[in-house]
């Protein structure tokens, strides 16, 4: 989902769907049908153009902004890693740091080019359980992060195969 506004104005796109909305002071008008960019993609036998990006904002709670992410490609497939640092914790920021840099280097080091549904499945958890060691392990070496954590979620995806994961909230 994906929300950009100006002043009065506000586009809003769905990409699970391929729905896209425009809002503004008169209402709400969907301006693409279900699935009609992703369906006229497969009418043409090609899989959607895979376009990753990200930003993060602080919000209108914390003082610290603790979210970190990556969008990359290993093996083959289109990969992107969101961390939400546990806010009212010290450590936040970091823990979410070191949670997306270890989950792209060990997804790096482990996905192979030809990896289907299981080895996708098992490196995608193998990348997940060394980022929190690697958490576990800074955490020890400094008691103002003794109880710094964060959320992750991943996605996966290479034509017809997606890989989601999500810890925490």
């Amino acid at each position: 989902v994906c929300a950009l506004a100006k002043e009065d104005l506000v586009m809003v796109g769905n990409i699970g769907d391929s729905r896209a909305y425009h809002i503004n002071g008169e209402g709400i008008r969907q301006i693409s049908r279900d699935h009609s960019v992703v369906e006229s993609m497969v009418e043409k036998g090609r899989p959607p153009d895979m376009k990753m990006w990200g930003i993060t904002n602080t919000g209108l709670v914390r003082s610290e902004n603790q979210d970190a992410y990556a969008a990359f490609t290993v093996g083959g497939y289109s990969a992107a890693v969101v961390c939400d640092g546990m806010g009212g914790t010290n450590g936040g920021r970091v823990a979410s740091g070191i949670a997306v840099e270890e989950f792209e280097k060990e997804l790096r080091a482990v996905l192979q080019e030809d990896a289907g549904e299981e080895q996708l499945r098992q490196a995608t958890l193998y990348a997940i359980s060394l980022a929190n060691d690697a958490i576990r392990r800074a955490a020890a070496q400094n008691a103002d992060y003794q109880h710094m954590g964060t959320t992750l979620v991943c996605a996966l995806a290479k034509e017809d195969l997606v890989m989601v994961g999500n810890i925490g909230d």
